[in-house]
């Protein structure tokens, strides 16, 4: 969001595109396409300034719409993934039927196009009603860890920073020495190379070594929260206001990994952090190869099925 800020700022300056895309690293054709938008809205370039993060992101980043045009195939999508558990029946089966019926309908190549996003969206809906790397929503285990001093066998508490991508449930742990801004932001950097991209936003829930002043709807960040930010150009937003379950997705992430990951160290001795964060990242592979619940598949899955950039 820092990088959409500047683009609006440097509009105003009336400075060229060329120009714009030295000073954000945009290319040119990205500031086309963010201007359009920009300029179809009701609002004025020195309004849109004024927006929070959340407000401006919605600007940009709309839900998507079905085209009408589909609702009638997709309406008969349901029954068609019940078929096509049946020995024998295909999709090309499906869509033969279906052009039989609908003989203006869609190409097959079109229709699988369709049913494959109506899996997706299927699978979405099973976890969690969120988009696929739309976000990361992060926070500090309240349970710590420990490191044992290799001389005086004195305990050293550390943090575990978690993250959670929401539509997958695909999850990232790691111990750091403390809750810092230096540590933490390293954390939140390994997240991301961990999820091998970077999501829209960041949801913080206000976190101390973020945020200079707490908001439920606009947070002040410190200026290396914000430089962060607009390095890897995502917006950081707090857990959204009335919405409980934001905060009790990562809630629950950490509450699963006190079983999955605290649990299996706690009778283990390490003497490094390197040492720790290879135990935890075995652990956590594990966790996320797991099956859901009554679900047919796994956070590793489903991450890699609608969210892993390829």
């Amino acid at each position: 969001m820092q990088k959409l800020r500047k683009l609006l700022k440097l509009t105003l300056e009336a400075l060229s595109d060329r120009k714009i895309s030295q000073l954000t690293g945009m290319s040119r054709n990205t500031i086309d396409k963010y201007k359009e938008v920009f300029d179809k809205h009701p609002l004025s370039y020195q309004q849109l300034l004024k927006l929070s993060d959340k407000e401006l992101y919605s600007i940009v980043y709309p839900p998507a719409e079905q085209d009408p045009s589909h609702d009638e195939l997709y309406r008969l999508f349901p029954d068609m993934e019940k078929r096509l558990t049946k020995v024998g029946v295909t999709k090309l089966l499906l869509w033969e039927d279906y052009k039989r019926e609908f003989p203006q309908g869609v190409q097959y190549s079109q229709f699988c196009e369709h049913f494959k996003r109506y899996e997706k969206s299927q699978q979405l809906s099973y976890v969690f009603d969120h988009k696929a790397g739309d976000k990361i929503m992060i926070d500090f285990a309240g349970k710590k860890l420990h490191l044992v001093d290799p001389d005086s066998g004195e305990l050293i508490p550390v943090e575990v920073f978690v993250g959670i991508l929401p539509c997958s449930g695909y999850t990232f742990a790691i111990a750091i020495p403390s809750q810092t801004t230096p540590d933490f932001l390293y954390a939140l950097e390994s997240a991301l190379h961990y999820f091998g991209g970077v999501p829209q936003a960041i949801v913080t829930d206000n976190l101390k070594p973020a945020v200079n002043r707490a908001s439920k709807y606009d947070p002040e960040l410190n200026k290396s929260m914000a430089d962060f930010a607009e390095h890897y150009d995502a917006a950081v937003l707090p857990t959204r206001a009335r919405k409980p379950k934001d905060k009790a997705l990562v809630e629950s992430a950490i509450n699963i990994l006190y079983t999955r990951i605290y649990a299996p160290l706690h009778d283990k001795v390490f003497h490094s952090l390197r040492d720790l964060n290879e135990a935890i990242r075995i652990l956590l592979d594990k966790h996320n190869s797991i099956l859901y619940q009554q679900k047919p598949f796994s956070r590793k899955q489903q991450f890699d099925s609608v969210e892993k950039i390829n």
